[in-house]
């Protein structure tokens, strides 16, 4: 395995014109989240047309496709984790001003392409879901557990779950614990 060469930092307006050659023309290409030999053969080859465009826009160092993909992976890094630190920063509690978001307008617009990403999917079901389930004071007491009545709904404090009444003209709350 080769030395990688060291070379001078991306400048913010280098990353900016590399998010906007990307997302202009090769985003389709370069997200692809395919990853047989074709698509990656068509990426790396995508990434020297990119390579091609950024340098000639730019008049610094001249890059090449493995440090362009190696930086934008970076950029995409750190604006998922600065996206993450506004999130915490608005549900913050303990008064005093919002700090002002890390994320800048450009860096917003290319989030919003890569939303799927950055967003968890939602789920119907999940782990946290109260589990509701129909029954009547009288099979809870039937089967010898202890509940309590409230708004509709029994509580029952040995099993930590939320039970549904069903309609019952014997709605006898049991409040033995």
């Amino acid at each position: 395995m080769e030395k990688r060469e060291r070379s001078s930092n991306f400048t913010e307006s280098e990353k900016e014109l590399l998010l906007n050659i990307v997302t202009d023309s090769f985003f389709e290409v370069i997200e692809n989240k395919k990853t047989d030999s074709v698509t990656i053969k068509k990426k790396n080859e995508t990434w020297d047309l990119v390579a091609v465009s950024f340098n000639a826009m730019t008049t610094n160092i001249a890059r090449n496709g493995i440090q362009l993909n190696t930086a934008y992976n970076n950029i995409k890094r750190k604006l998922k984790k600065d996206k993450a630190d506004d999130k915490v920063q608005i549900y913050k509690t303990g008064g005093g001003p919002l700090k002002s978001p890390k994320v800048n307008d450009m860096q917003d617009r290319f989030l919003s392409l890569l939303k799927l990403q950055f967003e968890p999917l939602r789920r119907r079901f999940d782990s946290s879901r109260n589990y509701i389930i129909n029954v009547t004071i009288e099979e809870r007491r039937a089967s010898g557990q202890h509940c309590i009545h409230f708004k509709g709904k029994i509580y029952s404090q040995r099993e930590n779950l939320l039970y549904s009444i069903v309609d019952s003209p014997r709605y006898t709350v049991d409040t033995r614990f």
